[in-house]
């Protein structure tokens, strides 16, 4: 991961028409500090009419500091879901400069809420996060992975994924169902921890971002090689 590059992800709910976005910037040490962020876009920037614009302010201290690698983590709620908003850009600024600019695409609102028509009833799972990558390392084809940490009621659920295919205006995003049945009777004791998915790829330039569909919600994460 590249320094003040931003890491993004997003949380879409069709139901509310919103989603929230959460943001990670690695600095090179603890003299930054994260100041919030806000829609638009920094003084002097123009983008696309098409692209939702945030600023993830941060803050530079003088005097001794840690000299350790810093993330930086950025949450907006609540943004509202556009037909006319197909890929939301971050812009990583320090003071006034702009230090780092990254985008993921933002699926068309009807995709979404057709898709959200057909969900399961809610299982009382929540996923808290999600990280994917794509592992091109030799000798073997490229691989996608993905971790999602859940909460769940009970320790038994099985947790199954279904590759439905490329996904929303670029089609370089993966979306991918994850269902969640239980085989018997709940075994009453919470599990919080991992779920993990792999998928061969057929090249390692296919897709930049996964979304993963679960009970109504896209949880997107955005893609990098590892090689």
């Amino acid at each position: 991961m590249a320094m003040f590059k931003p890491v993004i992800k997003l949380v879409l709910d069709p139901n509310l028409g919103t989603y929230t976005m959460e943001a990670n910037v690695i600095v090179p040490n603890g003299c930054y500090s994260a100041a919030g962020a806000t829609l638009g876009v920094p003084d002097g920037t123009v983008i696309i009419p098409e692209a939702q614009g945030v600023v993830l302010n941060i803050t530079k201290h003088d005097g001794p500091c840690t000299e350790a690698i810093k993330v930086l983590t950025f949450k907006l709620d609540c943004i509202p879901l556009s037909a006319g908003k197909s890929s939301l850009v971050a812009f990583a600024v320090v003071g006034e400069d702009v230090a780092g600019v990254s985008s993921v695409p933002i699926p068309k609102p009807d995709d979404i809420k057709a898709r959200a028509t057909a969900a399961t009833p809610p299982s009382g799972i929540v996923i808290n996060s999600q990280n994917g990558w794509i592992n091109a390392m030799p000798p073997g084809p490229p691989n996608l992975i993905a971790i999602l940490n859940v909460w769940a009621p009970c320790m038994n659920f099985k947790y199954d994924f279904k590759v439905i295919g490329p996904f929303g205006f670029s089609g370089r995003t993966l979306l991918v169902e994850m269902t969640a049945t239980l085989p018997g009777a709940c075994a009453k004791a919470i599990y919080e921890g991992p779920v993990r998915f792999e998928h061969q790829l057929e090249s390692a330039n296919l897709f930049d971002s996964l979304a993963i569909e679960f009970e109504g919600r896209l949880y997107m994460d955005q893609l990098e090689i590892v090689v």
